[in-house]
Protein backbone atom coordinates (compact mmCIF):
# COMPACT_ATOMS: atom_id res chain seq x y z
CA UNK A 1 0.00 0.00 0.00
CA UNK A 2 1.38 3.39 -0.92
CA UNK A 3 1.59 6.22 1.55
CA UNK A 4 -1.30 8.04 -0.12
CA UNK A 5 -3.49 4.92 -0.06
CA UNK A 6 -2.65 4.34 3.59
CA UNK A 7 -3.44 7.96 4.46
CA UNK A 8 -6.75 7.81 2.60
CA UNK A 9 -7.72 4.53 4.27
CA UNK A 10 -6.74 5.84 7.71
CA UNK A 11 -8.68 9.07 7.16
CA UNK A 12 -11.82 7.14 6.22
CA UNK A 13 -11.47 5.01 9.34
CA UNK A 14 -11.06 7.89 11.76
CA UNK A 15 -13.86 9.86 10.13
CA UNK A 16 -16.18 6.89 10.64
CA UNK A 17 -15.05 6.29 14.23
CA UNK A 18 -15.35 9.96 15.16
CA UNK A 19 -18.85 10.14 13.65
CA UNK A 20 -19.87 7.18 15.81
CA UNK A 21 -18.44 8.96 18.86
CA UNK A 22 -20.47 12.06 18.02
CA UNK A 23 -23.61 9.89 17.95
CA UNK A 24 -22.84 8.46 21.40
CA UNK A 25 -22.17 11.91 22.81
CA UNK A 26 -25.55 13.05 21.51
CA UNK A 27 -27.21 10.23 23.44
CA UNK A 28 -25.80 11.35 26.81
CA UNK A 29 -29.24 12.44 28.03
CA UNK A 30 -30.43 8.84 27.66
CA UNK A 31 -27.97 7.56 30.26
CA UNK A 32 -29.65 6.58 33.50
CA UNK A 33 -28.58 8.43 36.61
CA UNK A 34 -26.81 5.43 38.13
CA UNK A 35 -24.72 5.01 34.98
CA UNK A 36 -23.94 8.70 34.46
CA UNK A 37 -20.58 8.59 36.29
CA UNK A 38 -19.48 5.51 34.35
CA UNK A 39 -20.54 7.16 31.10
CA UNK A 40 -18.71 10.38 31.93
CA UNK A 41 -15.51 8.57 32.89
CA UNK A 42 -15.54 6.38 29.80
CA UNK A 43 -16.33 9.37 27.59
CA UNK A 44 -13.30 11.24 28.93
CA UNK A 45 -11.13 8.19 28.29
CA UNK A 46 -12.47 7.99 24.76
CA UNK A 47 -11.79 11.67 24.15
CA UNK A 48 -8.18 11.09 25.22
CA UNK A 49 -7.95 8.13 22.85
CA UNK A 50 -9.44 10.32 20.10
CA UNK A 51 -6.70 12.91 20.60
CA UNK A 52 -4.07 10.16 20.51
CA UNK A 53 -5.55 8.75 17.31
CA UNK A 54 -5.56 12.20 15.71
CA UNK A 55 -1.90 12.58 16.67
CA UNK A 56 -1.03 9.19 15.14
CA UNK A 57 -2.87 10.13 11.95
CA UNK A 58 -0.96 13.42 11.83
CA UNK A 59 2.30 11.50 12.22
CA UNK A 60 1.20 9.17 9.43
CA UNK A 61 0.39 12.10 7.17
CA UNK A 62 3.81 13.64 7.65
CA UNK A 63 5.93 10.49 7.83
CA UNK A 64 8.69 9.65 5.43
CA UNK A 65 8.48 6.55 3.25
CA UNK A 66 11.15 4.96 5.46
CA UNK A 67 9.02 5.37 8.59
CA UNK A 68 5.69 4.53 6.94
CA UNK A 69 5.45 0.95 8.22
CA UNK A 70 6.37 1.91 11.78
CA UNK A 71 3.99 4.88 11.85
CA UNK A 72 1.25 2.82 10.20
CA UNK A 73 1.58 0.17 12.92
CA UNK A 74 1.38 2.82 15.65
CA UNK A 75 -1.77 4.20 14.01
CA UNK A 76 -3.32 0.72 13.87
CA UNK A 77 -2.57 0.15 17.56
CA UNK A 78 -4.05 3.52 18.50
CA UNK A 79 -7.14 2.78 16.41
CA UNK A 80 -7.55 -0.56 18.21
CA UNK A 81 -7.33 1.16 21.58
CA UNK A 82 -9.92 3.72 20.48
CA UNK A 83 -12.29 0.99 19.28
CA UNK A 84 -11.94 -0.88 22.57
CA UNK A 85 -12.77 2.24 24.57
CA UNK A 86 -15.64 3.00 22.19
CA UNK A 87 -17.13 -0.46 22.81
CA UNK A 88 -16.98 0.10 26.57
CA UNK A 89 -18.78 3.41 26.22
CA UNK A 90 -21.39 1.95 23.88
CA UNK A 91 -22.09 -0.83 26.41
CA UNK A 92 -23.55 1.80 28.76
CA UNK A 93 -26.54 1.90 26.41
CA UNK A 94 -27.02 -1.88 26.37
Amino acid sequence: MTKEELKQHAKQQIDSLFAQLDELEAKSDQVKADMKQTYTTQLETLRTKKAELKQKYNELEHSSEEKLEEVGQAFTESKGSFKESFSKLASVFS
